[in-house]
Protein backbone atom coordinates (compact mmCIF):
# COMPACT_ATOMS: atom_id res chain seq x y z
CA UNK A 1 0.00 0.00 0.00
CA UNK A 2 1.16 3.51 -0.66
CA UNK A 3 0.23 7.10 -1.25
CA UNK A 4 -0.08 7.32 -5.03
CA UNK A 5 -2.58 10.17 -5.06
CA UNK A 6 0.03 12.71 -3.95
CA UNK A 7 -1.51 14.09 -0.78
CA UNK A 8 -0.09 15.23 2.57
CA UNK A 9 -1.58 15.85 5.98
CA UNK A 10 -0.80 19.01 7.97
CA UNK A 11 -1.76 20.35 11.39
CA UNK A 12 -1.83 24.03 12.27
CA UNK A 13 -0.20 23.80 15.71
CA UNK A 14 -1.31 27.32 16.62
CA UNK A 15 -4.94 26.39 16.01
CA UNK A 16 -4.84 22.92 17.58
CA UNK A 17 -6.30 22.75 21.09
CA UNK A 18 -5.49 19.09 21.75
CA UNK A 19 -9.03 17.70 21.61
CA UNK A 20 -7.55 14.49 20.08
CA UNK A 21 -10.53 13.80 17.81
CA UNK A 22 -8.06 13.13 15.00
CA UNK A 23 -6.08 10.69 17.15
CA UNK A 24 -9.23 8.73 17.90
CA UNK A 25 -10.26 8.79 14.23
CA UNK A 26 -6.92 7.75 12.65
CA UNK A 27 -4.32 6.75 15.26
CA UNK A 28 -1.91 5.56 12.57
CA UNK A 29 -1.70 9.13 11.23
CA UNK A 30 -2.11 11.33 14.32
CA UNK A 31 -0.81 11.34 17.89
CA UNK A 32 -0.65 13.78 20.78
CA UNK A 33 2.63 15.43 21.68
CA UNK A 34 3.53 14.66 25.29
CA UNK A 35 4.92 18.12 25.94
CA UNK A 36 2.44 20.41 24.21
CA UNK A 37 -0.66 18.21 24.43
CA UNK A 38 -1.39 19.09 20.81
CA UNK A 39 -1.86 16.79 17.86
CA UNK A 40 1.04 15.87 15.63
CA UNK A 41 1.12 14.10 12.29
CA UNK A 42 3.09 10.88 12.59
CA UNK A 43 2.47 9.81 8.99
CA UNK A 44 2.31 12.83 6.68
CA UNK A 45 1.92 10.71 3.53
CA UNK A 46 -0.53 8.02 4.67
CA UNK A 47 -1.63 5.14 2.54
CA UNK A 48 -4.38 6.02 0.07
CA UNK A 49 -6.68 3.54 1.84
CA UNK A 50 -6.75 5.96 4.80
CA UNK A 51 -7.86 8.97 2.75
CA UNK A 52 -11.54 8.72 3.72
CA UNK A 53 -10.67 8.35 7.42
CA UNK A 54 -8.29 11.32 7.29
CA UNK A 55 -10.95 13.41 5.53
CA UNK A 56 -13.27 12.49 8.41
CA UNK A 57 -10.64 13.71 10.87
CA UNK A 58 -10.40 16.98 8.94
CA UNK A 59 -14.18 17.45 9.16
CA UNK A 60 -14.26 16.35 12.81
CA UNK A 61 -11.61 18.76 14.07
CA UNK A 62 -13.47 21.28 16.24
CA UNK A 63 -10.97 24.05 15.49
CA UNK A 64 -10.31 23.19 11.82
CA UNK A 65 -6.59 22.68 12.44
CA UNK A 66 -6.09 19.81 9.96
CA UNK A 67 -5.65 20.19 6.22
CA UNK A 68 -4.96 17.87 3.34
CA UNK A 69 -2.83 19.30 0.57
CA UNK A 70 -1.50 18.11 -2.70
CA UNK A 71 2.06 16.97 -2.26
CA UNK A 72 4.73 19.29 -3.59
CA UNK A 73 6.68 17.85 -6.52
Amino acid sequence: MENKLGWEVFIDHQACQGYACCVMAVPSVFDLDDDSGKAVVIESHPDDSLRVAVEGAVRGCPVHAITIRRRSP
